[in-house]
C-alpha cells in the first residue's frame, strides 16, 4: 500500500521494522539462530489500523543451531517459537512479546530444486496456551509438502499437502510425527498472481480419508476454484487486506463423483 514516486523512496502503507538480535554462528560462519522482533504498523491519518508486534526465536530442532547441507550449505532444518500480540501477547517497550499463544514450528526441508528454491518440507506445529491450570490450546499438526513449482518470477504455482492434526484424532507422541486419525491431502493448482504479487486465482483438491482398521469412515472429496481475489487498493485502506472473491465448489457429500486425481 506504501506509494513510491521515487525508487526506493516510499510513503503511506504498512510500516514494517524489523529488530535482529541474538544472532549466533556455527564454526563455518553459518547464521545458527537469532532472534527477530517484528512491527508491522499502520495509521490511516486518524487512527491505529494495524498494529501487530510478533517475536520469532529459530533455533536447531533438539536445542542445536539450525543444521545445513555440508555439500551446497543450504539449510536443512531448524526450529521457530513465535508469540504474537495477535493471539494474545502482549508486547513490552522494546517490542518483545511474551504470553498468549506459544507457536512452537519445526522445519525439515527435504529438497531444493535446480534452482535452489524449496521443493519440499516437513512441517510440524504446535500450538498451546495455557492460562493459570487450564489449558486453553494444545494442537499438534504436521504438513508434509511435495511436488512444489514455481513461475520465472519465483511464485508458487502449485503444491501438494498431507496433513495429520490432534484436532482431526491423529495420536503425536513426538512433535510432527502422528499416527491414524484422518489423513487430509490437499493438492492446490493454477495459482495466479497479480503485478503486486497478491494471490488472485487457485483451486484446491482436498481429500479427507480415515480408516478404522476394518473399514473406510470417511472418503470426502472436494473442489474449489477461487477467483476474483481483490485488494484494498491505493484509493481505500491499504494494507493488502482481501476484499472480495468467488469460490466455485464441488463435493462428493453433495452428489460430485472424484476422478483420480481428487
Amino acid at each position: 500500500g506504501s506509494v513510491s514516486n521515487t525508487p526506493g523512496v516510499f510513503n503511506g502503507g504498512v510500516q514494517e521494522t524489523t529488530k535482529m538480535s541474538r544472532i549466533a554462528y556455527n564454526s563455518l560462519g553459518q547464521m545458527a539462530g537469532y532472534t527477530e522482533n517484528d512491527n508491522q504498523y499502520y495509521n490511516d491519518g486518524t487512527k491505529d489500523v494495524l498494529n501487530v508486534y510478533t517475536t520469532t526465536a529459530r533455533a536447531g530442532i533438539n536445542s542445536g543451531g539450525i543444521i545445513y547441507d555440508t555439500s551446497t550449505g543450504q539449510m536443512k532444518s531448524y526450529t521457530d517459537t513465535t508469540y504474537s500480540t495477535a493471539t494474545g501477547g502482549t508486547a513490552d517497550a522494546n517490542g518483545i512479546v511474551s504470553g498468549g499463544v506459544k507457536d512452537t514450528r519445526t522445519m525439515s526441508i527435504t529438497g531444493y530444486d535446480l534452482q535452489g528454491r524449496m521443493s519440499g518440507y516437513l512441517e510440524g506445529d504446535w500450538q498451546y496456551k495455557i492460562t493459570g491450570t487450564t489449558v486453553n490450546l494444545d494442537v499438534f499438526s504436521t504438513t508434509a509438502r511435495s511436488d512444489i513449482a514455481y513461475n520465472d518470477l519465483g511464485q508458487i504455482l502449485s503444491y501438494t499437502d498431507i496433513i495429520y492434526s490432534t484436532a482431526t484424532g491423529s495420536v503425536s507422541n513426538t512433535p510432527g510425527v502422528f499416527n491414524g486419525g484422518v489423513q487430509e491431502t490437499r493438492t492446490m493448482s493454477g495459482i495466479a498472481y497479480n503485478s503486486l504479487g497478491q494471490m488472485t486465482d487457485y483451486i484446491e483438491n482436498n481429500n479427507q480419508y480415515y480408516n478404522n482398521g476394518t473399514k473406510d469412515v470417511l472418503n470426502l472429496s472436494t473442489t474449489t476454484t477461487r477467483s476474483n481475489i481483490n485488494y484494498y487498493d491505493n484509493s481505500g485502506r491499504t494494507l493488502g487486506q482481501v476484499t472480495g472473491y468467488t469460490d466455485t465448489t464441488y463435493s462428493t457429500a453433495t452428489g460430485g463423483t472424484a476422478d483420480a486425481n481428487g
